[in-house]
């Protein structure tokens, strides 16, 4: 049992929503804020709500049963094939990375939105709506891969990743997030695993996701 998970979860017209979370702490009580954070957003999608009104409402039921020192940072995304475009919005989740072979750009989106749990009637904002070309890819991940430290104290980071995707953006998305967690192992030459490591890569292969 962790404090970090994803979920997917299909949307009218085609769309799909995308979910990556992290509560604070491990174990069994981080796995099951983060269980209900995933059932109670799943119950309230109902496929009108943009993506910051849909956390805004998960935030405020989020409020009224976690204790005062917890909270949930999530990020979720609205994948909308059709029109090759993800709108997204984080509360405190953190950054989320768009490389873009085209333009050999990596570009980090940070939170939108303070964590989920802590604030009542918090209006969270939509970021601005990624465009994906063919061979884009958005990469969701939780700071246990960004945070892990080498034998010399300094952590992975959003570079090192980022030069992963760049190396390996060919690849299909589940063979990424292998290449990611061997980069880190390599990385970290055995230091001891602090927190959850926890992924999502979406891409646009060709004309399609």
């Amino acid at each position: 049992t962790g404090g970090s998970m994803y979920d997917f979860f299909p949307l009218p017209e085609g769309r799909l929503a995308v979910m990556i979370a992290d509560a604070t702490g491990h174990g069994i009580g981080p796995a099951l804020i983060v269980s209900q954070a995933r059932s109670v957003l799943r119950a309230i999608a109902d496929g009108q709500a943009s993506p910051g009104a849909m956390l805004s409402r998960l935030n405020d039921l989020l409020c009224e049963d976690l204790p005062s020192d917890k909270f949930v940072t999530l990020c979720l995304g609205i994948l909308d094939p059709s029109r090759h475009r993800l709108d997204y919005v984080s509360g405190g989740h953190g950054p989320q990375l768009h490389f873009s072979p085209k333009k050999d750009e990596v570009r980090a989106y940070n939170a939108t939105g303070l964590p989920l749990g802590i604030m009542p009637s918090m209006h969270i904002d939509d970021a601005q709506p990624i465009a994906f070309e063919p061979g884009d890819l958005f990469v969701m991940i939780t700071d246990g891969f960004l945070e892990w430290c080498g034998p010399e104290g300094g952590q992975y980071g959003n570079d090192r990743l980022a030069a992963v995707l760049r190396r390996h953006h060919e690849e299909p998305c589940d063979r990424i997030i292998r290449l990611i967690y061997q980069d880190v192992l390599d990385y970290c030459q055995g230091t001891p695993q602090a927190d959850d490591l926890t992924a999502i890569v979406v891409k646009r292969c060709n004309e399609n996701f």
